[in-house]
């Protein structure tokens, strides 16, 4: 019985490691197509609508996906020993 829960155990993990890598794999696949975006989120880039190829770009890309990725920026600068960044 305890090798059934180990085997049962080592399934689950094995799982949950493959849903995750999907996800990142898909979820950077989506975040690279935003490059039709990239000039709309400079500084003296296009004041107008955004082109109807980034929106098509963030409508495809997954909320959980966007999420994680804004987590992960706002991250970036305390794990460099950085002032966090604000906006005002």
């Amino acid at each position: 019985m305890a090798a059934v829960k180990i085997v049962l155990m080592i399934l689950m993990v094995t799982l949950v490691m493959q849903s995750r890598l999907v996800f990142s794999q898909n979820c950077s696949a989506n975040l690279g197509a935003l490059t039709t975006c990239a000039a709309y989120v400079l500084p003296g880039g296009p004041q107008g609508p955004p082109s109807a190829e980034c929106c098509g770009a963030l409508r495809a890309v997954d909320r959980t996906c966007l999420c994680s990725t804004v987590d992960i920026i706002n991250r970036i600068p305390r794990d460099c020993n950085l002032p966090v960044v604000t906006c005002v």
